[in-house]
């Protein structure tokens, strides 16, 4: 085993080979403005060669029809004809519209005057929008405006452009509202107009489910199985982040590639997975290729539709090394043998030191557990992370400073682009495990907000889940978060070990808190003894 403090590193990308009946769409960034598109737009279609490996992965570009007005505006009809409509007609690539304008239907024959085959037209959030106001789980006579108003555009759309699919892309499961009976109303009467909807896709951002803002990935999986079972339309979902495209570029790429790790595919694989932003990041189209360190639009959509489809090789066995991190609490820098207390035993952290390089002198700028810890899961100080202290302000909610951990990069969102797993034991201040990207864990809410809820039991009553996850995904790299709450209060040693420790002048609570330091490093002991049971100490830091 190769064994340091801690490992902060970016590896190069394995696979994660999802349904092969899974269309990949792709929609070029708006940037946040209506009708919007890259500064590098123009250079897409002059230069298609600095994203020709893409084209050759996408199966529908899906174009904004504002998008399309707007460039029509800028850069007229010979744009189109020349540059725009042979790049996609070449790579055989059908073109969805997103929405609807006035100028549609002469903008759709434009597109198939030069050869291109509209495929689909989405109507865009016509039942969420405006119905922030429906009482929640019901549906409400304006909601039923809302499904009449929509079948009959989608009817007039279908009845407009014969051999066109009609569907529509919503929030509703996203905004955890009521979406069965609008859907399903939406189908009869477009089916009785005699122009039956086709496709439903999923407006909801990586960030919602990995959160659990308003609904769950089990509550994206069960929309999807009923898009397709119970209504028998195709079913979309979009890969984007609300986070991600409000930050940065990399901070985009990271938690919109995380969905190809988090997303139930097993459960409720999608017709489409459509890639798109409408958010300031990122800031460029291209290219495809840009170096480590750059993350534009382009670049994302080919790594995402790599791993798709299952394209990249994985790496030789032995290159992406297992990650185990292991973080002792309330426990003082001198209480370890190998740092030479005159009392303390800890023979399974002494091995670890003596074949690792130590670093002794470690210091922190806010001397508390939980934003030493977020220094540690995301490598930020925590003026940059913004994790200052235990405890909110008095008058501010605990769920308020849950924020600051979803915004910022981590250590396991970051490995799971490379195709880790990462697992989530013990000491964990920030609410649900995914909030800091593991992919598996034992915190689930952080009930009462502090310490880490049902993952507080790791060490003390064993390390079964631990070792249920390696049993799982020990062949593949992961990451490990071993924090159990020890030595930290309660002082509770097995009586063998607080008899151990216990002597004539040395204080009960003094003996308790030895015994604790020995208890830990016995759980150390038991872990370091299932990776070696289970082959995988050789490849592990």
């Amino acid at each position: 085993m190769k064994r340091i403090l801690l490992l902060l590193l970016m590896l190069p990308g394995t696979v994660l080979a999802r349904p092969d009946s899974t269309q990949f769409w792709y929609e070029d960034n708006n940037m946040r403005r209506a009708g919007g598109y890259p500064p590098d737009f123009q250079e897409m279609f002059f230069h298609p060669e600095r994203w020709d490996e893409l084209r050759g992965l996408i199966d529908v570009y899906y174009l904004r029809a504002t998008t399309l007005k707007r460039v029509l505006d800028d850069y007229g009809e010979a744009f189109i004809r020349e540059h725009f409509a042979p790049v996609l007609r070449e790579a055989g690539i059908p073109v969805a519209i997103d929405n609807t304008t006035d100028d549609l239907p002469e903008h759709v024959a434009l597109l198939q005057d030069c050869g291109l085959t509209v495929s689909h037209i989405a109507l865009q959030s016509v039942l969420s929008k405006g119905g922030d106001g429906d009482p929640p789980g019901e549906y409400s006579p304006d909601m039923d405006r809302r499904v009449e108003r929509a079948a009959r555009q989608a009817a007039a759309l279908k009845k407009t452009f014969p051999g066109v699919r009609v569907g529509l892309i919503d929030a509703l499961p996203t905004k955890g509202a009521e979406y069965r009976r609008p859907y399903r109303a939406l189908l009869e009467r477009t089916r009785k107009a005699g122009y039956p909807l086709d496709f439903i896709h999923l407006d909801t951002p990586y960030d919602y489910p990995a959160l659990g803002y308003n609904l769950t990935w089990q509550d994206v999986a069960e929309a999807g199985r009923f898009i397709r079972e119970d209504l028998g339309l195709a079913y979309g979902f979009i890969a984007t982040s609300h986070i991600g495209g409000l930050e940065s570029d990399r901070a985009f790429y990271e938690r919109t590639l995380a969905v190809l790790g988090e997303y139930p595919f097993e459960q409720a694989p999608p017709d489409h997975l459509i890639l798109m932003s409408w958010y300031t990041h990122p800031g460029l189209a291209l290219p495809e290729d840009a170096p480590q360190g750059f993350y534009p639009m382009t670049k994302t959509a080919l790594h995402f539709a790599r791993r798709l489809r299952g394209i990249e090789t994985p790496p030789p066995s032995g290159v992406l090394p297992n990650v185990v991190i292991i973080l002792s609490d309330d426990q003082a820098w001198t209480d370890y043998s190998f740092m030479g207390h005159p009392v303390i035993r800890t023979p399974h952290i002494d091995r670890l030191a003596s074949e690792s390089a130590v670093f002794t002198r470690g210091y922190v700028p806010a001397s508390l557990c939980r934003p030493s810890l977020a220094s540690i899961v995301t490598g930020l100080y925590p003026h940059q992370h913004g994790i200052t202290g235990n405890d909110p302000p008095p008058g501010v909610h605990r769920q308020e400073m849950l924020r600051f951990i979803a915004r910022a990069p981590s250590l396991p969102r970051t490995l799971q682009g490379s195709g880790y797993r990462s697992f989530q034991a013990g000491k964990w201040w920030e609410g649900h495990y995914a909030a800091g990207g593991f992919t598996h864990g034992m915190t689930i809410n952080g009930e009462g907000g502090r310490h880490g809820d049902r993952g507080l039991a790791i060490g003390r009553e064993g390390l079964r889940p631990v070792f249920d996850f390696l049993d799982e995904h020990g062949d593949g790299p992961f990451l490990l978060w071993y924090a159990p709450m020890m030595p930290h209060t309660p002082h509770n040693p097995p009586e063998r070990l607080l008899a151990k420790y216990t002597s004539p002048g040395r204080p009960e609570a003094l003996a308790r808190y030895y015994a604790m330091c020995e208890w830990f490093d016995e759980t150390v002991g038991e872990l370091l003894g299932g990776l070696d049971a289970r082959g995988l100490t050789e490849n592990t830091l």
